[in-house]
């Protein structure tokens, strides 16, 4: 049985419903649903995470947990993870003063063998090589990470380092 199943069979106990009820809100079927709590069948989609979340009025943390679960379950715990430490230097990028170059601080925990399993980026240009290297990575690996952000210079320069020696970016 999967993480997202039992956390799903565990909501459903808490809310105190039937998977027959729990089924027929949802208008799928109950043996289906009963595949997906045995971890016999693939949660189908983030539409049916969002349904079944509706349906079981979880709150939202609730809500994100379980979504969590099925995009592990969907790509993989690695990368996933790997994707989520990519988001978090994204974001501490964005709020960071980008006119200090020595004010650049991230600490990640990767798992490529080009990079430190844990580093600590005090430049610009080291932040730039080892973010290179973890999209070129993801790239190489048929990732389809995207990034979305206000157009700077700083942005453009970054997505133009990763780009060089692959096909897409």
């Amino acid at each position: 049985m999967s993480q997202f199943s039992e956390l799903l069979r565990e909501y459903i106990k808490k809310k105190d419903i039937t998977i027959k009820a729990l089924a027929e809100k949802c208008g799928i079927d109950r043996t289906y649903l009963h595949k997906i709590l045995k971890g016999e069948r693939k949660v189908p989609s983030v539409d049916f995470v969002e349904n079944i979340s509706l349906q079981l009025m979880l709150s939202t943390e609730d809500k994100s947990r379980l979504m969590e679960l099925y995009n592990i379950s969907e790509m993989g715990e690695d990368v996933y993870n790997r994707r989520k430490q990519v988001s978090k230097i994204i974001h501490d990028m964005a709020n960071t003063n980008m006119e200090d170059p020595d004010a650049l601080t991230f600490k990640t925990e990767v798992d490529i063998d080009s990079v430190p399993e844990i580093s600590i980026y005090t430049d610009k240009r080291e932040l730039r090589k080892n973010l290179q290297v973890l999209i070129c990575s993801d790239v190489h690996n048929g990732s389809d990470n995207q990034v979305i952000d206000q157009q700077t210079e700083f942005l453009t320069n970054l997505l133009s380092i990763a780009e060089d020696g692959s096909e897409t970016a």
